[in-house]
């Protein structure tokens, strides 16, 4: 049943939320969920969620995905998102894994491919009894032995290998194409910390140099591994950050043009207009008014 005392909602309200560095660990939270007061969020975890006694969708750059009630579902959270609809007056569990420890600990195969390439993965319906497992880690979670925390980390890691062999069903389609690995810790750490570098900077003056200097390898190799890991460089994954934020901006805004440029961290109009026209094919206001209309 959704617990009547659950705290107020502290996550999924700003736009870049949980600020989880790769050497945090994992975090796990219950809340009532509600709408974003601000377009949307990203970060660079792995995002676990379930829902009971809610109905919660949520749109990915527009594109609206609804959760199953009662079932595990998960997403790489680097797309931005946001809460869209919400019905009823149950809680949601959230667990944010890092990146790294995701790859390097968690399953391989086509699982961990789709969730690289966009996809929002469910539990089949009556997989497991995941409601009970949740409420006991909530509950053991204020233990003060490390030892209760590394059993915790363990347990999520051996549900997600179960989630894996059991199947899934797949509520958002991966992209086209795949992705290499490298799972290497140390190389995982270095990529997990440039992902949230941007996450925390992308609306600033952000250069690709700023993004490698945040990891202790030559500019060159930091950017070679980053394009291997997330199968495109750098400066592509800056523009795709900056261009999503952007995209929400015009769809769900009355901004001006200029304050979306501006927000978005593009540092002159024209540049902003060159984006998003390479991009779209068309004007920021033909975009915001094709957006509206649901033609894009």
């Amino acid at each position: 049943m959704p617990q009547e005392d659950a705290p107020p909602v502290t996550a999924h309200e700003g736009r870049i939320e949980p600020s989880l560095s790769p050497d945090s660990g994992f975090l796990i939270e219950r809340h009532r969920p509600r709408r974003f007061r601000e377009p949307y969020h990203h970060h660079a975890s792995i995002e676990v969620n379930y829902l009971d006694g809610v109905s919660m969708t949520y749109a990915f750059s527009g594109e609206e995905v609804t959760l199953p009630e009662r079932r595990l579902t998960l997403f790489w959270a680097i797309a931005p998102h946001r809460v869209t609809e919400v019905a009823g007056r149950g809680t949601i569990t959230n667990i944010y894994l890092p990146l790294g420890h995701m790859l390097q600990s968690g399953p391989g195969g086509a699982f961990l491919d789709a969730l690289f390439r966009g996809a929002v993965l469910s539990a089949r319906p009556g997989a497991s009894e995941d409601g009970a497992w949740l409420d006991r880690l909530l509950r053991e979670q204020g233990q003060s032995d490390p030892r209760w925390r590394r059993l915790h980390l363990a347990e999520i890691d051996a549900r997600l290998a179960r989630f894996a062999l059991e199947g899934w069903e797949v509520l958002r389609a991966p992209a086209p194409g795949s992705r290499q690995e490298d799972r290497s810790a140390r190389a995982l750490g270095q990529v997990e910390r440039m992902l949230h570098h941007i996450s925390e900077h992308f609306a600033g003056d952000l250069s690709v140099s700023d993004v490698t200097g945040c990891t202790d390898l030559s500019p060159s190799h930091a950017g070679a591994l980053f394009r291997r890991v997330t199968q495109r460089s750098i400066k592509q994954h800056i523009d795709r950050t900056r261009l999503s934020h952007a995209w929400v901006l015009l769809s769900e805004t009355d901004l001006k043009i200029s304050s979306v440029a501006m927000d978005a961290g593009y540092r002159s109009l024209s540049s902003f207009y060159e984006a998003v026209t390479r991009h779209y094919g068309m004007s920021p206001g033909a975009v915001r008014k094709a957006a509206r209309q649901g033609r894009i």
